[in-house]
């Protein structure tokens, strides 16, 4: 994935509220019902529930929400290679009020953008290489992925800084033209 990448056309499988019966069903959206028509980021958690600093990225982004959305970011998506069960279960967990959580669970979409990466060595399988990126109507506009990708990632090369959410609140206030955020 890099930028001016056109994300793959996939199928994701959430759980959603149906307003007909109000029970909770797993449904299909495809990547236009995330990414259609609309300027969001997106960004991976390589191995939720962990206590690495994956976990820290979405409480991250969650600080921040407000921010990118008055920096015209329109919402913000957290993806993981797992199952729209522990999806839920992690937003619920880390009170992840505003991030929206996309379930990869058959890892369909991470494989096909090449962010899936296998941690057998770590006792993690597959799980997505760590990444964000602004993402307007379909097309990457920046990428922020971490660097070194490997397909046998080990515990040290995967440290989430080029996609945390400071990187990427600075680069959208650049964009409007104001100055990053001193740290």
């Amino acid at each position: 994935m890099k930028t001016n990448y056109v994300l793959p056309e996939v199928t994701f499988y959430p759980k959603e509220k149906d307003p007909s019966d109000n029970t909770i069903k797993i449904v299909e959206k495809t990547t236009a019902d995330y990414f259609a028509n609309k300027r969001v980021i997106l960004f991976s958690i390589p191995a939720p529930f962990d206590d690495g600093p994956g976990n820290q990225k979405a409480l991250k982004y969650e600080k921040i929400y407000a921010q990118l959305l008055d920096l015209g970011i329109e919402e913000v998506y957290c993806i993981s290679t797992l199952d729209t069960h522990t999806m839920k279960l992690y937003k619920e967990h880390y009170r992840l009020s505003n991030l929206k959580m996309i379930p990869d669970g058959n890892a369909t979409f991470t494989n096909a953008i090449g962010m899936l990466v296998t941690r057998k060595n770590l006792g993690l399988g597959s799980c997505s290489w760590s990444y964000a990126a602004v993402v307007d109507n379909g097309v990457v506009e920046k990428d922020f992925v971490e660097p070194d990708l490997c397909q046998e990632a080990s515990g040290d090369v995967n440290l989430n800084h080029v996609s945390f959410a400071g990187e990427i609140l600075d680069y959208c206030r650049i964009k409007q033209g104001l100055p990053p955020i001193e740290r």
